[in-house]
């Protein structure tokens, strides 16, 4: 039967063998109750299929034409040679764009979901299944794979459930560009995922369980149980990256291996930030010897903290230190070398919601750690400690306030770095910064000339640090690791000598009345706060800002003036003003535009739309800071 309209079909159960050649959506009542038995295909563009059982399967057949952007939803696909077949091998002329979501696919005696096959290894045939979509579907008890893709690629398979399935979870071949995303991949006869000359892939937050066969694989013979892994890599798979995984309960949590044909090897692969724990055998088993070539495993947890037990995961030929020391990985572990350092070959960012707010952390690749005697290769994440384990002496006339104590590293033993980390602290701007040491404060009193890892490591000299603010947090690039402290610092004189003391308020001053007299080389900006505040002004041509004028006089009428600006330029500023205990307002970001040189500024001040008596006062109590070609032209 040719269907060649768009008919909503009613519950029953239907013996019809269809071809679809029209773009149609052929919608059921729902697949629990509208059951077709039969083989069904699409051999048009844009066919939706939605709402059946299909008892016999659905094939896209494209030996007449591309079959592009159709979308299979919502059925049962069960009793076929392959659930879902995509394309038609040698003969086929391709299918792309195609979305497959929603479906039950399940007891089909070969694949869940199989592309076409042209065996381009061998027919020189190019593979044309592509930008394929697989979403959402429950792919389970199918007698060989549950998906089998056959290249070229850039399919995405996320938030998948691919159980119990004869043969592979997911075999990926050929193909270049996949995303593989959010699958909960268990208890399949065959590895979980199987990469074999796939390149330029990502393999992330997937769950990964379960696979336990004890049977070999036919293309490496010599390691018992390799169809138990949860990922498989081997032929020329190449730049693959595989993160933020759970690989866990299979005999090998990641198996690596060469195709016998021709010695084809797997290189350039990248294996970071995943759980991989309580398989039982390795965690990561490299066969790729003579030559060796080792695997980057650096940055994963290994559900252990006993470095023994660690190098016990992993075989030979694999690049596993540093380790993450916690579940959550948020704390690192390695082993230092004889002169007590430590390189992080990849880039680190560790996140950590503590009681003053979230701090990230975010260490760049390449970076060597120096440890003191006594360290043993453990970065330890942010930690907030009691704010007494700190003490800060004012400067003569001041009181401090600290807000937070966040201890990152390893303790009081100093750990330093040939290159600067970034640490972020939510909601901390305009606070004071410094570290402590053994009982030792040091104040970081350098401003960072911009928020940039090249521009700071730079900038900044052997141990160094400095501090900016990225509103509304408060950032801190340093070389070395110890505990952190925020604070508040204040110009009213301390009472009784107190060196540390803890206020209830924390309402910040707000600012108003903003106005802005700008000549060709200077301008004057005034504004109001609604409480006694010290103020400063940050500016620049952008919002990168650079440049500052502070007060140090506890006011409410505030006026910084700028100078040595240039003519017909736009600038841009943000005024900030903190009440003595340390609460900062932040207006948003502001702009002016310079005048031409010597051009007579004439008229309305305040920017209340005429000249009068208050341009003049406004005039008058900023005399002395005025720029010379100033004027208020009252007759006008």
């Amino acid at each position: 039967m040719v269907l060649s309209w768009a008919p909503k079909a009613a519950a029953g159960t239907y013996d019809e063998d269809l071809t679809i050649n029209k773009s149609v959506t052929l919608q059921g009542a729902g697949r629990d109750v509208v059951t077709v038995n039969g083989a069904q295909t699409i051999a048009a563009n844009d066919v939706i299929v939605d709402g059946f059982t299909l008892d016999g399967g659905i094939t896209l057949d494209d030996t007449a034409n591309t079959i592009s952007n159709g979308t299979i939803s919502n059925n049962i696909i069960t009793n076929a040679q392959n659930g879902i077949r995509l394309g038609w091998d040698a003969d086929g002329q391709g299918v792309d764009h195609v979305t497959i979501e929603n479906n039950i696919i399940s007891d089909n005696l070969a694949k869940g979901i199989r592309f076409a096959n042209t065996k381009e290894h061998k027919t020189g045939i190019p593979q044309r299944t592509s930008y394929i979509t697989i979403s959402g579907n429950e792919i389970e008890d199918n007698g060989s794979a549950g998906i089998e893709t056959y290249g070229p690629g850039s399919n995405t398979i996320i938030n998948n459930t691919i159980r119990d399935n004869g043969g592979n979870g997911i075999n990926l071949k050929f193909d270049d560009g996949d995303v593989v995303t959010g699958n909960t991949i268990t208890d399949n006869d065959g590895p979980g995922i199987t990469l074999r000359q796939v390149t330029n892939t990502v393999v992330e937050n997937n769950s990964v369980s379960d696979h336990i066969s004890e049977d070999i694989i036919g293309t490496c013979d010599t390691v018992f149980g390799g169809k138990g892994s949860g990922i498989h890599i081997f032929d020329t798979s190449e730049d693959n990256t595989i993160r933020f995984n759970d690989i866990k309960d299979n005999n090998y949590g990641i198996f690596i291996h060469s195709h016998p044909k021709g010695d084809l090897r797997p290189s350039g692969n990248s294996i970071n930030h995943n759980n991989i724990a309580d398989n039982s055998n390795y965690g990561i088993l490299n066969a790729l010897v003579n030559p060796l070539a080792p695997v980057d495993a650096t940055n994963n947890w290994w559900g252990t903290t006993v470095v023994s037990e660690v190098q016990a995961m992993v075989s030979d030929n694999v690049n596993y230190s540093p380790w993450y020391a916690n579940q959550d990985m948020t704390s690192l572990a390695g082993t230092p070398d004889e002169n007590n350092k430590l390189t992080l070959p990849t880039e680190v960012d560790i996140v950590v919601t503590t009681t003053v707010g979230e701090v990230t952390v975010e260490i760049p690749a390449g970076l060597t750690v120096t440890g003191e005697k006594g360290w043993t290769g453990e970065i330890n994440a942010p930690e907030v400690k009691l704010i007494s384990s700190v003490t800060i002496i004012p400067e003569s006339g001041t009181t401090v306030s600290v807000s937070a104590v966040i201890e990152i590293g390893y303790g009081d033993i100093k750990l330093t770095f040939d290159k600067a980390v970034r640490i972020s602290i939510a909601g901390q701007a305009g606070k004071y910064a410094g570290y402590s040491r053994a009982g030792v404060f040091t104040p970081i009193t350098t401003t960072c000339t911009a928020d940039d890892q090249t521009i700071v490591d730079a900038q900044l000299g052997a141990e160094g640090d400095c501090k900016r603010d990225v509103v509304p947090d408060l950032v801190i690039w340093t070389r070395h690791f110890t505990k952190f402290v925020t604070y508040s610092q204040t110009t009213v004189p301390p009472s009784g000598g107190a060196i540390i003391i803890f206020t209830g308020d924390t309402t910040a001053p707000s600012i108003s009345e903003i106005n802005v007299v700008a000549g060709s080389n200077t301008a004057i900006i005034t504004w109001q706060t609604n409480e006694q505040s010290i103020s400063w002004l940050v500016y620049g041509t952008t919002t990168d800002y650079g440049l500052e004028e502070k007060t140090t006089t506890y006011k409410t009428s505030h006026s910084a003036t700028l100078t040595n600006l240039s003519p017909l330029t736009t600038y841009h500023y943000q005024i900030k003003s903190k009440d003595s205990r340390g609460n900062m307002g932040i207006h948003t970001d502001r702009i002016f535009t310079t005048s031409a040189l010597e051009e007579e500024i004439t008229g309305d001040i305040n920017d209340d739309g005429k000249v009068d008596i208050f341009d003049f006062n406004l005039l008058m109590v900023n005399w002395g800071d005025s720029p010379a070609n100033l004027t208020a032209d009252l007759d006008n």
